[in-house]
């Protein structure tokens, strides 16, 4: 019970009786009656207990009341002594009660259900989503929902530290990732922080190093220099660690040194945290001349030691490189400093995985850069490419403007044909308000003067409104609108959404057919691309729908192979996907 609300009905009561204010006291049973638990007082006696509407300001001042500076404080003070009070009342209730009190948790911890976080009440929190895509079109790993899915794998010593950490099962982005990387592919993670990252790639990498064999440290002789002052005699670029980690922050850093080295005694692989700071450089060098399995840095520091100690340090047979928090590390500019490391690391199998708890054009073009044909996994962040799988997507190849006016006049007589069954709405996009207004006329004209409706931004809003109202109730059955109505609008029974003209980007094609098909209904969106000037919206497209999982058109695959000049190359890498998926011959991809 909130106290406060106790103080708010006794001043209510206070402002309708004054009188007596200024003398009588609480009865003398009062006490007696709060020092009782709520369960024993009697439901009539409750229920017509007397209020009392007397106060005792010296008896106020002695329970911590007072008159401070303002009346903020005046009511601070209030609730502070009122707290204090019920807390009283609570300790009476528990000695009075010793078995319930002894049921309930000393401390309050959140609890698990087979590695579901569970919420207060016992309510289930709602789990992650989680969305996998494979660009290559290759079947992916089965996720690993325990330990036993996991142990044979990862191997029995890796998991009993996870179970003697306490974890009941893998985080979700631990079952998707941990059997990608261990079948040996590229991976990009999108997930938030604190989702279980660092052991997401850390464990399947430690594994490998275990099955494949840990490579032999220089062992020394009684008597020689110290580690840290010995020279080393085996060549330029001599030492290379395993595993290589490149993170944001100095601690990032060191907190995934931190939990991988809970694994250093049980399963032998060492690990060390490099980063910038006054006085540690020689002490992280001494650390690094006994050659750690996996190395953990930021990439200033690495860059340092890769240009100054390169008589004996290197990255160039690094088999494992991750990049970890990589949207925070190209915020802060160090998009070159870290092509610069991962173009050192010449190993060929080396294998890469990249975290990120967003996916921006940034993130993308660097994991183009360093990743190959990875697997993309992403929990609890919605695929911004991923389209609603009730809806249709279509594609109609035209050669020109005349050609996509007369495709768009058939595919709406197509639509309301005598023999259609509940043909329902149709929502027309084009680019343009002027573009807008030229289709609505020849609609109008090729349709026996249908009722079409046009919005734009340089309508009026009372036409906008009107506009809107005529296609919500049905009384005009098509609207021809520009972007205002690709995000947000929410109008039943839209049965067909026509691109007139494609979008910007793939986002926007998503948006933009994403208005039929809702609440459970099927729906179609059909999309016209002119073969020379639509040739990126060709590339979106197919990328959206192979995300969503739809067959790509004979017609659109064609269409893209015959793209030349700038689109060539963006082209040829979402057909090699394609081809995997498709059986269609590579070795024309080969030769542009």
């Amino acid at each position: 019970m909130d106290p406060l609300a106790l103080l708010s009905e006794d001043e209510e009561e206070g402002e309708g009786d004054g009188e007596g204010e200024a003398e009588g006291k609480a009865p003398a049973g009062g006490s007696r009656l709060a020092g009782q638990a709520l369960d024993e007082l009697p439901g009539e006696a409750a229920a017509k207990r007397p209020r009392t509407n007397v106060l005792d300001f010296a008896a106020l001042q002695r329970a911590g009341y007072s008159a401070g500076p303002s009346d903020e404080a005046e009511r601070s003070a209030a609730a502070a002594s009122l707290r204090c009070t019920f807390a009283a009342l609570e300790q009476q209730v528990a000695e009075a009660h010793p078995v319930a009190q002894a049921e309930t948790p000393a401390e309050s911890k959140p609890e698990t259900k087979g590695g579901v976080l569970q919420a207060e009440f016992g309510c289930e929190l709602p789990p992650d989503s989680v969305e996998v895509f494979d660009e290559c079109g290759e079947e992916v790993p089965a996720p690993w929902s325990s330990f036993e899915e996991a142990e044979p794998r990862l191997g029995q010593k890796i998991v009993d530290v996870m179970r003697g950490a306490g974890f009941v099962a893998p985080t979700p982005i631990q079952a998707n990732t941990w059997p990608i990387l261990a079948s040996g592919r590229d991976l990009i993670g999108v997930a938030k922080t604190g989702s279980g990252k660092t052991l997401a790639f850390l464990l399947p990498f430690f594994a490998r190093l275990l099955q494949e064999g840990l490579r032999p440290k220089p062992q020394l002789d009684d008597g020689d220099l110290p580690v840290q002052m010995q020279k080393q005699a085996s060549g330029p670029g001599a030492y290379s660690p395993d595993i290589l980690v490149l993170a944001p922050s100095r601690e990032l850093a060191m907190q995934i040194e931190m939990e991988a080295q809970k694994f250093t005694g049980p399963v032998g692989i060492d690990t060390l945290a490099c980063y910038g700071g006054e006085g540690l450089r020689k002490q992280q060098l001494g650390r690094l001349r006994e050659r750690p399995q996996c190395v953990v840095g930021t990439v200033g520091r690495l860059n340092d030691f890769i240009d100054n100690e390169k008589h004996w340090f290197g990255v160039k047979n690094v088999r494992f490189l991750v990049l970890d928090e990589a949207d925070h590390m190209l915020g802060e500019g160090l998009d070159a400093p870290i092509r610069k490391i991962t173009v050192d690391v010449e190993t060929p199998r080396r294998q890469t995985a990249m975290f990120s708890a967003t996916f921006a054009d940034d993130v993308k073009d660097l994991a183009s850069w360093i990743l190959r044909a990875p697997v993309e996994v992403r929990v609890g962040m919605k695929d911004p490419l991923r389209a609603n799988r009730d809806v249709a997507q279509k594609v109609v190849i035209v050669k020109d403007e005349v050609d996509k006016e007369g495709a768009l006049k058939t595919i709406l007589r197509q639509q309301y044909s005598a023999n259609a069954k509940s043909p329902g709405k149709v929502l027309i996009f084009a680019n343009e308000p002027e573009e807008c207004d030229i289709l609505a006329k020849k609609m109008r004209g090729a349709l026996n003067g249908a009722n079409v409706e046009v919005l734009h931004s340089n309508r009026k809003q009372s036409e906008r409104e009107e506009a809107m109202a005529a296609f919500r109730s049905g009384k005009a059955p098509m609207l021809i609108a520009t972007n205002v109505a690709g995000r947000g609008l929410d109008v039943k029974d839209i049965q067909l959404v026509v691109n007139y003209s494609p979008p910007e980007d793939g986002q926007d094609y998503v948006h933009r057919i994403g208005r039929t098909g809702r609440a459970g209904r099927k729906g179609t969106a059909i999309t016209l691309l002119r073969k020379g000037p639509d040739g990126r919206a060709m590339i979106f497209i197919t990328q959206v729908m192979r995300r969503t999982g739809l067959v790509v058109p004979d017609e659109l695959i064609a269409a893209l192979k015959q793209r030349r000049g700038r689109d060539t190359s963006m082209a040829a890498e979402v057909l090699q996907g394609l081809c995997a998926m498709e059986k269609v011959d590579r070795s024309w991809a080969k030769s542009i």
